[in-house]
């Protein structure tokens, strides 16, 4: 997260980024006014994994609605001998209709992100986020574990999707620049 803190406006386009002169990545950016803070990621760091992985599943049927819990355990661990501040986001689903589809998150391990823009904007959206500072060293059992839990209730009538590549891509782009608006 950065600030752009020089007299002129950065102009919409592509940035390459480069850390410790070594190409990591390109990404595109909006225009950034004078003092307005935004975000650039730097590419994937080569010594942290995650690991996304659902536990459980629960199918009912209640009242004539379909009712699923699902389970999920997220691992990171990192393989560096530094400490690393954490950002970890998953989605939980959403519906263009909101009387179609009723989700509630029952449970997570670590709290979710308390940052006033996170909670206002982003949380309504179905995205969890979660603000933590990774320790070095922890992998294998020793890795960082966030587990959360959801039910989601329906008509039994309802289709339950997934989109294709393409318009998550799309999906997760315009999540990128609504960011970099904030």
């Amino acid at each position: 997260e950065l600030a752009n803190d020089s007299d002129t406006a950065f102009l919409a386009g592509s940035v390459s980024a480069y850390l410790d002169g070594r190409f990591v990545g390109q990404s595109e950016l909006v225009t950034i006014a004078r003092g307005q803070p935004f975000t650039l990621g730097f590419g994937a760091d080569p010594q942290l994994r995650a690991n996304r992985r659902l536990t459980n599943r629960d199918d009912d049927v209640r009242g004539g609605n379909q009712v699923i819990e699902l389970a999920y355990d997220l691992s990171i661990e990192n393989f560096s001998d530094q400490s690393v501040p954490l950002r970890l986001y998953d989605r939980l689903p959403i519906s263009d209709d909101d009387a179609a589809l009723n989700i509630e998150l029952l449970d997570t391990s670590e709290p979710l992100s308390e940052d006033a823009l996170y909670v206002q904007v982003e949380r309504p959206e179905g995205l969890l986020r979660w603000d933590t500072t990774l320790e070095p060293n922890l992998a294998g059992s020793e890795a960082l574990r966030v587990q959360y839990s959801y039910v989601l209730e329906c008509d039994r009538s309802f289709s339950l999707t997934t989109p294709d590549s393409g318009a998550l891509q799309l999906n997760f782009r315009e999540f990128q620049q609504e960011r970099q608006l904030r």
